[in-house]
């Protein structure tokens, strides 16, 4: 059964300082918050040594990445699982769809586009769009529903390739997207996403909750260049949003307007 932590225990994991195998929490947690984090590091092979005012792990161990399930997921359960990419379900890219305020010619790039659920509506609603899907089984499929779609609405093009490694051209009026959630792997594709947006444009994103609230210089420093190249806004989903898709891990949506 899965062992849920409470929000401070999240947030003191989320907060927590990785080193090859070495984990250091913050200090002065509450004695319960610190059960509980112990606990969850535990779970995945840490243990506490007094001399190294650390939690030590087997050398090889992914430790970020075990301890970015936890975080992600809110509990033990989902901590050895690989958290990478989760399809948007209708109710999540609805929401998305919905804060993009898309009008008709708009160009609209979505850089990871699994099966489509967020680029063939905004085909739908006359937008050129450019989509990219790295993974080969979901690129057919999107290609196949493109290909099957009724005549109208507006362009679409999609490469099979990684986003990050295409160059930015500030163009666009939309980005929307729900990139990877690993090892904060979807700030990575915000970043560089935002790189895409012309003056004036807006990202609409999918991200792990984590960066809600997580503390790393990797967190901070992403949410010091959003306030400073434009205008931010959170919506908290709600537990269970990407249950359908096959995981608890708890989401946000970000809404990033870029300056003119």
């Amino acid at each position: 059964m899965a062992k849920r932590l409470s929000e401070a225990a999240v947030v003191a994991l989320g907060s927590s300082e990785v080193a090859q195998n070495r984990l250091v929490i913050p200090e002065h947690l509450d004695r319960k918050i610190y059960t509980e984090v112990n606990k969850a590091l535990e779970s995945i092979g840490g243990k506490w040594n007094r001399g190294a005012k650390a939690h030590l792990f087997e050398p090889g161990v992914d430790v970020e990445q075990l301890v970015d399930g936890i975080v992600q997921s809110g509990g033990f359960t989902d901590a050895k699982a690989e958290l990478g990419a989760f399809y948007s379900p209708l109710s999540v890219a609805r929401r998305v769809l919905e804060l993009a305020d898309l009008d008709d010619g708009m160009k609209v790039l979505e850089p990871s586009a699994g099966e489509g659920a967020l680029a063939l509506p905004a085909k739908r609603a006359a937008c050129d769009v450019v989509a990219y899907e790295l993974d080969e089984r979901a690129f057919k499929s999107l290609l196949s529903k493109a290909l099957a779609e009724e005549p109208g609405g507006g362009h679409f093009n999609l490469h099979r390739d990684d986003f990050l490694t295409v160059k930015p051209l500030a163009e666009w009026d939309r980005v929307l997207m729900n990139p990877p959630f690993a090892k904060q792997v979807d700030i990575d594709h915000v970043r560089h996403a935002i790189r895409f947006l012309r003056p004036g444009g807006r990202l609409v994103s999918v991200m792990s909750a984590g960066v809600r609230f997580r503390e790393n210089r990797k967190t901070v420093e992403f949410k010091a260049e959003l306030a400073r190249l434009g205008s931010v806004a959170w919506q908290d989903l709600p537990e269970g949003s990407f249950k359908e898709s096959g995981t608890d891990v708890r989401t946000c949506i970000l809404v990033f307007d870029r300056n003119d």
